[in-house]
């Protein structure tokens, strides 16, 4: 033992040893995400050295700080192709393993899979789907999944990651024009993309084994095979399951709210948007609710290792359009709705898919 263990009382030294121990977990989630993405390298340069048109910036500039990354200092999938569901096996027994996350997209007849495990790593995918360009987002540091066309006035765009944040989502741009997107509700942000949004369209989150039993014929994303490896973690799990925010948000959410709660969106930036958030983690593998929004009635189940709440119509019709994302993201882009607005359910009481008696959705009180 060393001379400054020594001098320690026992009663002192088990303090210091409690202390790193309960610092440990944190310090491994940093070194994680940061030997995958890089963060913290130049957290100290402002947004604006990042040569984005800031002057029109169209939303509160407080929030809007850099990430630590350049432009597309994570790479996003530009086009990368499909693989049949038979060429899956080339990769590895454990590539995609059937309760594995999916995000899915059902296009002009066409349905294809795009692994939340490859998503992680690029957080964004510019891909075509009969004959439709789309940009796929999934960003965990603000729990968004969503799916947009990329063709404005007829002409596709193009889409990487700015190296800014707003709020702890990523802001993306376009490489025609170099203007800024939110992808929370696709609005663009400066010069000319200023007033426009992307169009929303639907999408599933589910399992591979779930997903293919309903689309036996569906493609999967090809993913880069040069980063196979690391493909194998999941460098957010102890971040999702923790209030931790790694940037700065303003407005911050009540105390009441969890930082983290999983929000549907329906019909964003409409006005007859409607959120409906889930608190707590359901019963067992499946268990769902179905529940009332305006004349639909929809599902929302328990699914997949790490868990994702799969929404679906409980008729089996189109979902209409939605993105998923953390309640504080919603609320610090929407600091006006309350939260007792939205409505809300409880997981606790999802029922296993065996029950057919299923409680409604309810009004947070």
């Amino acid at each position: 033992m060393t001379k400054a263990f020594r001098l320690l009382s026992p009663p002192a030294l088990w303090i210091v040893l409690l202390l790193a121990a309960g610092s440990a977990p944190i310090l491994w989630w940093w070194l994680k995400v940061r030997s995958t993405h890089g963060w913290g390298q130049k957290t100290s340069s402002p947004a604006s050295e990042w040569e984005f048109a800031l002057a029109s910036f169209a939303l509160d500039r407080k929030p809007l700080v850099a990430s630590g990354l350049p432009r597309d200092g994570i790479a996003p999938l530009t086009y990368p192709g499909m693989l049949q569901h038979p060429e899956l096996s080339a990769l590895g027994k454990r590539f995609l393993l059937p309760q594995d996350p999916v995000l899915g997209v059902v296009l002009h007849g066409q349905a294809r899979a795009y692994p939340l495990r490859v998503m992680a790593f690029h957080e964004l995918a510019n891909d075509l789907l009969g004959e439709e360009p789309i940009l796929v987002v999934h960003q965990p540091l603000c729990g968004l999944s969503a799916v947009f066309s990329r063709r404005l006035a007829g002409q596709p765009r193009t889409f990487g990651h700015s190296g800014l944040l707003w709020n702890s989502c990523g802001l993306l741009y376009d490489r025609e024009t170099q203007e800024l997107w939110l992808p929370i509700n696709g609005q663009g942000l400066t010069g000319s993309a200023r007033g426009l949004f992307l169009k929303i369209l639907p999408f599933a989150l589910t399992t591979w084994q779930r997903w293919v039993d309903r689309y036996p014929q569906t493609t999967l994303l090809r993913p880069d095979l040069s980063r196979l490896p690391q493909y194998r973690r999941d460098p957010y799990s102890s971040y999702a399951g923790s209030e931790l925010l790694r940037f700065p948000v303003s407005p911050r959410l009540p105390q009441s709210v969890p930082t983290k709660a999983p929000l549907w969106v329906f019909w964003p930036g409409t006005a007859k948007h409607a959120v409906v958030g889930i608190v707590g983690f359901p019963p067992q593998q499946g268990a769902s609710v179905t529940f009332s929004l305006g004349q639909r009635r929809l599902s929302l189940s328990g699914v997949g290792r790490p868990l994702v709440w799969e929404l679906s119509a409980a008729d089996g019709a189109p979902l209409p359009p939605t993105i998923h994302v953390y309640a504080f993201a919603w609320y610090a882009l929407n600091p006006i709705e309350p939260p007792e607005n939205w409505s809300w359910l409880k997981a606790e009481t999802f029922v296993g898919p065996d029950t057919r008696r299923q409680p409604s959705a309810h009004q947070l009180p």
